[in-house]
């Protein structure tokens, strides 16, 4: 009698925690990507600016850019040039994350140019869609 309560137990225990809602990250990753390939011309800006000056840009006033929320009309609501280069994304709802982040960071690397570390907080599932995202809670 013990034992097929504990086994009752047990199973109301395992399926009560496998029913309870998880939280959900869902997205629109065709969106997120288009955000990533409309900052193609301001990588390609950051890479300039570094091979004439041997350093990275810290805004968009150095590259001659818009302020970061000029960018709208694109899937981003904003793109914003930092220190170090590292440009960021903010995305709007339509991405799924109201002001969902992706981050691109560049690097120089004497071998191979100017490498780009993509990096988001907001987008779990982005790795599927662009396996050179990494995801960063």
């Amino acid at each position: 009698m013990k034992k097929s309560v504990a086994v009752t137990i047990l199973a109301a225990t395992l399926f009560g925690c496998a029913s309870q809602p998880q939280p959900q990250h869902e997205f629109d990753a065709g969106h997120v990507l288009q955000g990533i390939q409309a900052s193609a011309t301001v990588r390609t800006e950051i890479s300039v600016y570094y091979m004439e000056r041997g350093q990275f840009p810290a805004s968009n006033r150095e590259l001659g850019l818009p302020e970061p929320g000029k960018f709208s009309g694109h899937p981003l609501t904003a793109l914003e040039v930092s220190e170090g280069g590292v440009m960021t994304l903010t995305y709007g709802e339509r991405s799924g994350v109201k002001n969902g982040v992706v981050q691109l960071i560049p690097a120089w690397s004497p071998h191979q140019g100017i490498l780009w570390q993509c990096v988001t907080p907001s987008y779990p599932g982005l790795l599927e869609a662009a396996p050179d995202c990494e995801y960063a809670p």
